[in-house]
């Protein structure tokens, strides 16, 4: 049962937005996460107006916000994160607006139902050339970024997927690959340089240097419209490398069904073409043109850093919780789409070297 609190602030944050009178028609929950809910909420106005829009709140039970409840990080991070966005919207729109918000409230615009058939080739296009719109339009604003999050008083990022445990994630990945190649006795003199030279380029992005969604591998996660890939779910973005966005659609990432105790890796079946697609546009809204063995060494880096960061998942994740497939397939896998991905790029070849005698050796 939902309270006649929140209904009201949501009710309250749409008059102010509209300047009509609303009140609640319907309220239709759209997740399954317990501390988290959103909803497409339907409110009629005057003179027979029917509006509809996405509230995304805390459980209705701690509804309204009390000085004493901690607030997921999470919440609190993609809360700011639209606060943050619509201040840029006039150079970059492809996400729901934002209607209005309270403390634990954010209330969105309604862009639609999410399409149910997967991403096809077009789609897939045009998600990278918004994703080239989103890093172009913030590269050159993280002072910004940075003034808006004191004046919101948020410290560090306290979030389960900061950019740290990213981080710490690369480092036992390449840690469980490392250890996987000295049992198959590969030669690793240049491993641990390697490993260096990729976390250096993570730190130190530039050009790249933007604020990216970091999570979009799923289509439960845009909406496409009239040739245009609409953004939603920005929990985990982050100023960070532009390139992650485009490396995780290659590479994939780990979904969780707690429900149903079990993993699985998500690879959206992007093809290399996206590649070029997002430089080109990429080149063109910077208006800036990077030299190609720059622009090859950058990808291979990310390339590895985001492997390697789905391999580190692989071994944290908790017992209960089982694999469709055995870790060591899912090793194989992914190291085999690595060495795939760098002779693709032509980047990083005493890497792929190595990870490609590795595959050759796990028997999955």
């Amino acid at each position: 049962m939902i309270n006649s609190v929140l209904l009201r602030d949501i009710e309250t944050v749409l008059n102010e937005f509209l300047e009509d009178e609303t009140h609640v028609l319907a309220y239709e929950r759209l997740n399954h996460q317990e501390d988290v809910y959103v909803a497409r909420v339907r409110l009629a106005g005057r003179q027979n107006l029917v509006y509809s829009a996405i509230a995304k709140h805390i459980h209705p039970d701690y509804y309204p916000v009390q000085d004493d409840y901690p607030l997921k990080p999470e919440f609190v991070e993609e809360d700011f994160n639209y606060t943050f966005l619509s201040a840029i919207q006039d150079t970059f729109d492809l996400f729901p607006r934002l209607i209005g918000r309270k403390k634990g409230l954010i209330v969105m615009e309604d862009l639609g139902e999410i399409p149910q058939a997967v991403w096809d080739e077009d789609a897939l296009n045009s998600l990278v050339v918004s994703f080239a719109k989103l890093h172009a339009a913030t590269r050159n604003e993280y002072p910004r970024f940075q003034q808006m999050r004191q004046a919101a008083r948020l410290d560090d990022d306290r979030r389960f997927y900061s950019a740290n445990h990213y981080n710490k994630l690369f480092a036992l990945g390449s840690q469980q690959l490392r250890q996987y190649c000295e049992i198959f006795q590969i030669d690793l003199s240049l491993y641990d340089e390697i490993i260096d030279c990729v976390q250096y380029a993570i730190d130190n992005p530039h050009p790249f240097f933007a604020f990216i969604h970091d999570d979009l591998v799923s289509k439960r996660q845009s909406i496409y419209i009239e040739g245009r890939q609409y953004m939603i779910d920005f929990e985990h973005g982050k100023y960070s490398h532009a390139l992650l966005d485009i490396c995780k659609l290659l590479v994939g990432k780990i979904e969780w069904k707690l429900k149903d105790k079990y993993y699985f890796i998500n690879v959206p079946g992007a093809t290399v073409t996206i590649v070029e697609n997002y430089r080109s546009a990429w080149e063109k809204f910077c208006r800036m043109i990077v030299d190609d063995s720059v622009w090859r060494k950058s990808l291979g880096d990310v390339l590895i850093y985001s492997t390697l960061t789905v391999v580190g998942e692989l071994f944290i994740i908790p017992s209960d919780v089982k694999p469709q497939k055995s870790v060591a397939e899912n090793l194989k896998f992914l190291v085999e789409r690595l060495v795939f991905l760098l002779k693709w790029n032509d980047s990083h070849q005493e890497f792929c070297l190595m990870c490609e005698q590795l595959t050759h050796r796990i028997y999955a």
